[in-house]
Parts: C-alpha cells; structure tokens; sequence
C-alpha cells in the first residue's frame, strides 16, 4: 500500500496568507472565474465564513514539506455533502486531488453517524484533468449548465 503523502485538516486564520497564494494562481481562475483574486484579508474572511455547523474548508497539506498545495471546502445540505477542490497550480498533475479526494470519500464513508447519502462536485467543463477524476471515482454526470457539469457519487 502506498504510502500517504498529503494530510488535509480544517482551515483556521492562520492559514489565510497560504490559501491566499494557492487560490491567487491563473489555473484556478481560468476554471473558477467568479472567484476573486484572493488577499490574506479576504482569504481570512473566507476562512471564518465557511467553518460553520453546515460548511468547513479543509487544507490539503504535502506531508513531506508542511506546505498547503490546496484547498477542500464542504457544505452539507440534507444528506448531500458538495465538495470544491482547488490544487495550486505547481501542485497540479501530481496526484494531490485525487488522494485528497479519496481521502475524504473515504472519511465520509467511514464517519458515524453520519447522514450524508451522496457526494456533490461542480466540475468546469473544460477542466480535463477534474473530468477524468469524476470519471475514476466513477461518479454519475446529473445535470449541466453553461459552462460546468454536476456529478453525484453515492456513499
């Protein structure tokens, strides 16, 4: 069994200048283009907003280097859990999403007493690399819009 190399926790304000440069980079923008270019002010703000009984975001932490190559945030709505991943740019194509993403499939699966009944991704259409991973985690296309694909995975 291969071992780990990532370890994802929750995000608290001492991570915003961090998460700030991951979420600053060109490739995110170019697949999430209503995100605004981050500060640590706003990546702070963000950070505080999102850790509530319903959301939380997670860092994704390289084991070896301490350093945050990306981002999970989760928001629970009945029992569907939506899931939005960011990988900074120079982390990308190296498996990092995909150990965090079967990382946290494999957390969910395995919480008790937990509800959640299906994992939700909002994928860019254009986004090959997150297309190919939907399709390995063999998660079911539910519907499209303009300019992104919504998949469902059942746990």
């Amino acid at each position: 069994m291969k071992k780990p190399k990532l370890s994802i926790r929750i995000l608290s304000v001492k991570d915003a200048e961090e998460y700030s440069k991951i979420a600053s980079g060109a490739e995110i923008h170019r697949y999430v283009p209503f995100m605004e270019k981050s500060t640590v002010t706003s990546a702070s703000e963000w950070i505080l907003s999102m850790n509530t009984d319903n959301e939380k975001v997670l860092g994704v932490f390289d084991k070896r280097t301490k350093r945050m190559v990306g981002a999970i945030s989760i928001s629970t709505f009945e029992n569907e859990l939506t899931v939005d991943m960011l990988i900074g740019t120079k982390y990308q194509n190296k498996g990092y999403g995909t150990e965090a993403l079967l990382s946290l499939i494999k957390f969910v699966k395995l919480s008790k007493n937990n509800s959640i009944k299906s994992l939700i991704f909002e994928v860019h259409k254009t986004n090959k690399k997150s297309l190919s991973l939907q399709s390995s985690i063999r998660s079911v296309l539910m519907r499209e819009t303009k300019n992104y694909q919504i998949f469902s995975m059942p746990v």
